[in-house]
């Protein structure tokens, strides 16, 4: 059974050759089986802003526009926070 959050949009700035963003992707794919949510994937090289901003950082996840993680993506802190909940 999939929670719905209707309206939540999840941005990951990627860009290629990149192994934790794979794995960050992967994980957002996961949770997107049971969680209801908007992916939205952008590469990082076709912005200059974002560029500079992320080149040396990514993955960068946000939730509506917040950055909750970069580098590394906490699946249950991410889960929990999609849902609504807090992590103990």
């Amino acid at each position: 059974m999939s929670a719905s959050v209707t309206g939540v949009t999840v941005r990951i700035y990627t860009k290629p050759r990149c192994s934790l963003c794979a794995q960050a992707r992967r994980v957002l794919e996961e949770i997107a089986t049971r969680v209801d949510f908007v992916l939205e994937v952008v590469d990082i090289r076709d912005h200059a802003d974002t560029w500079e901003r992320y080149r040396h950082a990514v993955p960068v996840v946000t939730v509506d526009g917040e950055e909750i993680a970069r580098l590394r993506v906490d699946p249950v802190a991410l889960e929990s926070r999609l849902r609504g909940t807090s992590v103990a």
